[in-house]
């Protein structure tokens, strides 16, 4: 085990893994991935001496993953390639990520720089009419709640546009179908929203079964896709904690809104612990300032963190790898006809391990509160 942990400490990670998301919900791991025409083209993560690559139309693939595989493309002096993608992403409703591909056309080229001021103010009026077309959508689509944030959206934070007036008027439609909306057309609003809620609720839920997928994944002898999966992971989490923090205020019914505070209490223990184990996992390869930023995380959401609070401390007092992990024994327990020690590592949360020794002294790998590990029997 002193060696394995050793050469952990000292790897490197032999392989990037990247995650893409697809609209319809589908996560793949990727080992590659670039953007041609209306193409995005992927590698999958496959075992050594495979290889499997496509590609996938880029109006399937969540905007903000196109747009970050597409940048990643672009060598910094090509003005003509962070345009075009600055224009994608504006019809996309990508603003921000927009104007951050303009600001890097503009360090290569004056004239952009020169008429950046001008183009602001573009981007302002026009992300103004996109929140405008898009609370008309919902309106017609009977999502009232909705559409009146996206005008309420305008008014404040766009009323010096030429959208302003349109969306005071389109406000007082809004108030005018709710006023006229008879009870009972309101608690089937009311069943309507909430069945749209669930659906929401429905598609976040998905998105953290597959990061517990993804928790469970991370093993710690294979680092590099450990920390991948646990970074894709606390996104997930802490995505998923957004959505509902953003829904939560929007639900009119009673059991859904106790579900959604029960799922956000939750998914802040699901967020402190996976940062902890990404913590480990960084300051076990030597991943310094990458471990302390994990604790970071855990401290935000769990400030009492007992574990977080003991690795900062050991960060900033020595601020080094540890030694290689020795096996602190725990208890013995019989399972299945062996003999099993449980056990961890000292400097880590922890996750215990279980290791059966066979009758003829081998030792076999099991799984133990959905971790998977080697200990040497001693």
């Amino acid at each position: 085990m002193r060696a394995l942990a050793f050469a952990l400490a000292l790897a490197a990670p032999a392989l990037a893994l990247d995650i893409v998301e697809l609209k319809d919900g589908r996560v793949l791991e990727v080992e590659a991935v670039s953007v041609s025409g209306d193409k995005l083209r992927v590698q999958l993560a496959t075992p050594p001496g495979q290889h499997i690559a496509y590609t996938i139309p880029v109006e399937k693939v969540v905007p903000e993953y196109v747009y970050y595989a597409w940048a990643a493309g672009i060598p910094a002096a090509d003005v003509e390639g962070h345009k075009a993608l600055a224009a994608w992403a504006r019809t996309q409703g990508l603003f921000k990520h927009a104007w951050k591909s303009y600001e890097a056309a503009a360090e290569h080229s004056a004239s952009l720089k020169a008429r950046m001021g001008d183009l602001g103010k573009e981007m302002h009026e026009e992300e103004a009419t996109w929140n405008f077309t898009e609370a008309e959508r919902l309106f017609r689509e009977g999502d009232v709640a909705t559409a009146r944030y996206r005008v309420e959206r305008i008014l404040g934070g766009f009323a010096d546009t030429k959208e302003a007036g349109r969306a005071e008027a389109l406000l007082s439609i809004i108030i005018e179908r709710e006023q006229f909306l008879s009870e009972q057309k309101i608690q089937e609003e009311i069943a309507k929203r909430a069945r749209k809620q669930r659906r929401a609720m429905d598609k976040q839920l998905a998105r953290i079964g597959k990061a517990d997928e993804m928790v469970l994944k991370a093993r710690l002898d294979r680092p590099a896709y450990a920390i991948r999966r646990l970074e894709w992971a606390a996104f997930a989490y802490r995505g998923a904690a957004l959505e509902f923090s953003d829904l939560l205020p929007e639900v009119e019914v009673d059991d859904l809104r106790l579900t959604l505070k029960a799922l956000l209490e939750d998914l802040e223990h699901r967020i402190a612990r996976t940062f902890v184990r990404l913590a480990d996992i960084r300051f076990v390869v030597g991943d310094i300032p990458g471990s302390l930023d994990a604790v970071h995380e855990v401290l935000a959401v769990d400030p009492d963190n007992k574990h977080a609070t003991g690795l900062r401390e050991r960060i900033l007092d020595g601020g080094t790898a540890p030694a290689p992990a020795t096996v602190v024994p725990v208890s013995y327990r019989l399972y299945g006809g062996y003999r099993v020690r449980l056990g961890s590592y000292p400097h880590a949360y922890p996750y215990p391990r279980r290791v059966g020794i066979h009758p003829c002294g081998s030792v076999y790998r099991v799984s133990f509160g959905g971790h998977f590990g080697l200990i040497p029997y001693r």
